[in-house]
């Protein structure tokens, strides 16, 4: 399976300031892979400035699962069906943005098929 990507706004350049913006992805089959292969926020405590928040769902009413700022590279994976990003700059620093991978796997096993290590 390959990956459909979500970027930051003039990625690979420095976002805009003021940004608000969204991102939904729905899977038919759960097992949603996030990959944050480029990564680049303004870093604060608490993420306080420029952040992305993931949730599990379908708006920013679900279950905030994450709140990502500076160079937080770590994979994401849950088996939601429906991930919401939203992707907030303020009036200061901008940084280089982000590209996020992602991809939808099935969670299907055929019958008699066990998993190996």
């Amino acid at each position: 399976v390959s990956a459909t990507y979500i970027q930051s706004p003039d990625y690979p350049n420095s976002y805009p300031d003021n940004m608000h913006c969204t991102y939904d992805i729905i899977s038919n089959y759960g097992n949603i892979n996030l990959d944050f292969s480029s990564f680049e926020l303004e870093a604060s405590d608490g993420c306080k400035k420029d952040w992305i928040k993931i949730y599990e769902g379908s708006i920013s009413n679900d279950t905030l699962v994450q709140t990502r700022c500076g160079n937080d590279t770590a994979p994401y994976i849950t088996t939601a069906l429906r991930v919401f990003i939203v992707f907030r700059s303020d009036m200061a620093v901008a940084s280089k943005g982000f590209r996020i991978g992602y991809k939808c796997k099935s969670m299907l096993h055929l019958p008699g098929e066990q998993g190996r290590n």
